[in-house]
């Protein structure tokens, strides 16, 4: 079986009553240890589905609006905006029967493109 772990030798392994196995060096792993740049810091940090929901809250949303707009069932979209809400990236004010989610300065911050928000700021700021 290819490997990314065999190079640059082919691997051996015997353990009855197991087949004999083969591990050789995969082609095309030549990027496999590069950094990734594709996914933005906060998507890392947060995560994609509370990333989406994030952005989701350009406007205070309830919980169940945002799984209709996300895909998300209400009890994943609960789950997610509490553990935004416990790190201060989201509000909850409750209108009538529901409670309206909101994003925070900070989270706005996260959310700014490159020059503007937090992504400005250098170390040495």
């Amino acid at each position: 079986m290819p490997s990314a772990f065999a190079w640059p030798r082919v691997l051996t392994r015997s353990v009855p009553p197991e087949p004999p196995q083969l591990a050789y060096p995969a082609r095309g792993i030549g990027n496999l240890w590069a950094p990734r740049t594709t996914a933005s810091a906060h998507a890392v940090a947060a995560g994609r589905s509370r990333t989406m929901l994030l952005t989701e809250l350009d406007t205070p949303a309830s919980t169940t609006q945002l799984a209709q707009h996300s895909g998300l069932s209400a009890a994943g979209v609960s789950q997610h905006l509490t553990a935004l809400r416990n790190a201060g990236l989201v509000t909850a004010h409750r209108r009538g029967r529901s409670v309206l989610y909101a994003r925070t300065a900070v989270a706005d911050a996260l959310l700014a493109p490159s020059g503007d928000g937090l992504a400005a700021k250098s170390p040495e700021d």
